[in-house]
């Protein structure tokens, strides 16, 4: 299973075991594995943790909840198994309809039994609905977003999730625009309105003897100013409650990003817009002024 994902396949050695674990729960039992010693399944015996690997596994039901012991072929041949699943990497583009293909082999009664009609012998004919809330289906401590389904499909959920991000971010990020417009265009007017009264204190320093490229300096320098110091205080805010609620995402939910690099996105998109309204205003006050 590892080597299908990519990752180093790893061994085990006749008296050890190891532990599989979401990344955000690592830090919390990296120390657990020192003299901690499980029976074996004839009871005979102890193995010992070798190692504990956290790269992402589906564990929200699928590759058991949260986390799995591994232990050696020696050891589950002694065990009794308690569920079965079947891993396949496709060649090539993922059929668009493919869950839903898959989920209609599975032929469910009104009753939320599965029929045996086609899988005479190969079905228990357990009931789907009272195994899973019998507390016997373990879905993990993820509790802001998990999906567990009996047939998975990441070229298929990948689509959905995106789509089901993009009806949240679009709306934030467009509320977001519209104060920052209303903002800096309430700032522009206000610097605008103001320029007869600067044009009277520039021209006094023209007649002193100020040239009008260090006028024009001097005015850059008062709407930089004007339009840095809010959008630095903003960030400054924004960036500590965004790292807050990025902290708690991650601990929820186990996805693992990198906060600070879509941060910098929307500070870069924001500042940009905010760069149209300065330069937009400086031009209208040097006209104003010469």
């Amino acid at each position: 299973l590892r080597k299908m994902i990519g990752l180093k396949e790893v061994s085990l050695k006749d008296n050890e075991y190891a532990i599989q674990i979401k990344p955000r729960l690592l830090a919390e039992v990296e120390n657990m594995p020192e003299g901690l010693q499980i029976s074996n399944a004839s009871g005979s015996g102890l193995l010992s943790c070798a190692a504990i690997y956290s790269e992402p596994f589906s564990q929200d039901g699928q590759n058991g909840g949260d986390y799995l012991l591994i232990v050696p072929d020696e050891v589950t041949a002694k065990m009794q198994p308690y569920y079965s699943e079947l891993v396949v990497d496709l060649k090539g583009s993922t059929p668009a309809d493919l869950k839903g293909r898959l989920d209609a082999l599975l032929d469910y009664n009104e009753a939320g039994t599965l029929d045996e009609t086609e899988n005479e012998g190969t079905s228990e004919n357990l009931d789907d609905e009272a195994f899973m809330w019998d507390g016997k289906l373990c879905r993990g401590s993820d509790n802001i977003v998990v999906y567990t389904a009996t047939n998975l499909i990441r070229d298929n959920l990948i689509p959905e999730t995106k789509f089901m991000l993009s009806s949240l971010i679009i709306p934030l990020f467009y509320i977001g625009l519209v104060f920052l417009c209303v903002a800096l265009t309430v700032l522009s007017i206000h610097q605008l309105s103001d320029s007869e009264k600067y044009k009277r204190r520039y021209d006094i320093l023209e007649k002193i003897g100020l040239e009008h490229t260090e006028i024009n300096k001097m005015v850059l320098k008062q709407l930089t100013a004007y339009y840095l110091c809010p959008v630095l205080f903003a960030i400054v805010i924004s960036g500590n409650v965004i790292l807050q609620i990025s902290k708690a995402f991650i601990v929820m939910t186990g996805i693992q990003t990198v906060t600070i690099q879509y941060f910098g996105i929307s500070v870069l998109l924001f500042f940009g817009i905010n760069l149209v309204y300065f330069l937009a205003t400086y031009v209208g006050i040097k006209r104003d002024l010469h």
